[in-house]
């Protein structure tokens, strides 16, 4: 039997990112690359001591340094998530005015993931300059973020990429976005060596581990490190930032929908360069058992309205996060996502979602459940939280 096509688009994409990553080391200067080698251990070891002094004004090694630690820092886990498009896209409507608790991003479920986009999204390089062709975001890295200057202004230590759960970090994440490059007829953009030509956009999201925000705030509160104002810059800004918030937040939600893949036990052999192949991929499917109920109510709600449609048509109301207290003496914090409620429901077309989410199995995926009663919420039950 073929293995699933689900997820293999993701793990491809960020194999290629890597794979680019990992080139550049052979394009550059070796005086650059021990700068490079230096850099990403101080990286890895979190620590700014290590991180050599040089007065190099040249912004592709500054380029180099940053995917040279995120490829060394995702080579860790090597996690992949995969993001079901109508889960996704419900994220990027969800009510961003709920108030997170602080330090909840601290909780990721897994360490410096790649989360790949399920649509693409095309930004022309120039607006004003269509010969120049577009940029095609694919996804993002999460890792941690120290920046020395944060804690003393008068610390001209170069910014650290480390990793997500970083105690250090205070809080920061770094999203690191990745986009490959197309000609104005659509063919991709290859450097010399044959793999594609990337562009990278770094944006910090600070969120103070001692402060509530909403996610809105969050989003608002990030800092873009790219060096000009350009249109890819922008479309992130504007457009992803809220969408990518919004994700880490659902992620680390008491009923995230996550299903880790399988993964193929193969033995780990020895190149003939007498390097080690790189362990596999574990991809990690998100929301693909309620994408698949919101689409099932969405064809639902489409089939059977009818053509003079009034306003108590069926119809789904905003998903939104809500804050609960949890743990012994109700002293903890958490978060959970409620989907969409569908209103004025008149049959038990659509089936909800059950995602249980036990510690001691965290690969326990959702089950079905009975039909939804008319007028009764698309919900989710809630196990106990991660972390």
């Amino acid at each position: 039997m073929p293995a699933p096509q689900i997820g293999r688009p993701a793990v491809h994409l960020a194999e290629q990112y890597i794979a680019a990553f990992r080139a550049k080391r052979h394009i550059v200067d070796p005086d650059d690359l021990a700068v490079i080698d230096a850099y990403t251990r101080a990286c890895l070891h979190t620590d700014p001591t290590l991180v050599p002094a040089t007065t190099s004004d040249n912004t592709d090694l500054a380029s180099f340094l940053t995917v040279d630690a995120i490829r060394a820092l995702w080579q860790q886990h090597r996690i992949v998530y995969d993001f079901d498009r109508d889960m996704w896209n419900e994220l990027g409507s969800t009510d961003l005015n709920t108030v997170i608790p602080a330090g909840l991003l601290t909780h990721l479920p897994h360490f410096n993931p790649f989360i790949a986009l399920p649509d693409p999204v095309r930004v022309p390089i120039d607006p004003q300059r269509p010969d120049l062709g577009d940029t095609i975001v694919g996804g993002f890295f999460i890792t941690g973020y120290l920046d020395p200057a944060q804690h003393d202004p008068h610390d001209q230590t170069r910014p650290l990429f480390t990793g997500s759960h970083t105690p250090e970090a205070t809080g920061n994440l770094a999203l690191t976005f990745i986009a490959s490059l197309e000609t104005p007829d659509h063919r991709p953009v290859r450097a010399p060596d044959g793999h594609p030509r990337l562009a990278t956009l770094v944006v910090v999201l600070q969120h103070d581990p001692g402060q509530d925000q909403t996610v809105a705030q969050m989003a608002a509160a990030t800092l873009s490190l790219a060096l000009n104002q350009h249109a890819m810059n922008q479309a992130i800004t504007t457009t992803l930032i809220p969408q990518a918030v919004s994700a880490l937040v659902y992620l680390c939600a008491t009923n995230a929908d996550l299903r880790p893949v399988p993964k193929t036990v193969t033995a780990r052999t020895h190149r003939n360069n007498g390097t080690r192949t790189p362990k596999p991929v574990r991809l990690v499917e998100v929301g693909h058992h309620v994408g698949a109920t919101l689409r099932a109510w969405h064809q639902h709600t489409t089939s059977t309205t009818p053509g003079n449609a009034t306003p108590r048509r069926p119809h789904l109301r905003r998903a939104h996060f809500h804050t609960f207290w949890a743990g012994q003496g109700r002293t903890i914090r958490r978060v959970r996502w409620l989907p969409p409620i569908p209103v004025n429901t008149t049959d038990d077309a659509t089936q909800t979602t059950v995602i249980p989410v036990h510690p001691d199995n965290p690969d326990s995926g959702p089950t079905p459940s009975a039909p939804i009663p008319p007028g009764k919420t698309l919900t989710t039950r809630n196990g106990r939280g991660q972390g």
